[in-house]
């Protein structure tokens, strides 16, 4: 018998950074589309709405020694890109919610939008729900023990996950 996740969980809970909350990653059967939860917001309620994260699936885990050093984001590697999907300069106009064939698999932001992160988790707007159907589970292209980023405004990290069956840690950036 082979074990086949049904759930990939990023949990971000470092109240001195933001944002804190899940991205729970879900399929009915092993051949099923991908389900993706969100529910973020700031760890400071005091903190305004931010808008336009860019968020990603990256090739590798956080390296837990790193997690707490200032460039700790640098250790998941580039964006996840199983297909290698040429990334060149007409990606971005390629790269979108209907033609996601043409995006790399971890690249959620073109393929779902980007995230607008409120103060407060028990806002509707914290909360989002999308289907994937580029990324898997299991097998040789499983997003499983691999990094979720979640960027900042401008492009810089925000925060940093690892996606595992079980539980997983992140730490702001």
């Amino acid at each position: 018998m082979f074990f086949h996740p049904k759930k990939a969980t990023c949990i971000y809970h470092d109240k001195r950074d933001p944002p804190i909350g899940t991205i729970l990653c879900f399929r009915g059967d092993p051949y099923a589309d991908v389900s993706i939860f969100i529910e973020l917001a700031h760890a400071n309620n005091t903190t305004p709405l931010t808008s336009n994260h860019n968020w990603h699936v990256h090739t590798w885990p956080i390296q837990s020694a790193s997690d707490l050093q200032p460039n700790r984001c640098a250790s998941v590697g580039g964006h996840f890109n199983p297909y290698d999907v040429p990334v060149s300069e007409t990606y971005t106009s390629e790269c979108q919610k209907d033609n996601t064939f043409m995006c790399e698999a971890g690249d959620f932001s073109g393929k779902h939008g980007q995230l607008d992160i409120p103060d407060d988790l028990a806002l509707v707007s914290a909360k989002h729900f999308f289907t994937d159907t580029t990324v898997s589970l299991l097998g040789p292209h499983t997003i499983v023990n691999r990094s979720v980023v979640v960027h900042a405004s401008n492009d810089c990290s925000l925060v940093t996950a690892s996606a595992s069956p079980m539980l997983c840690i992140g730490h702001g950036a």
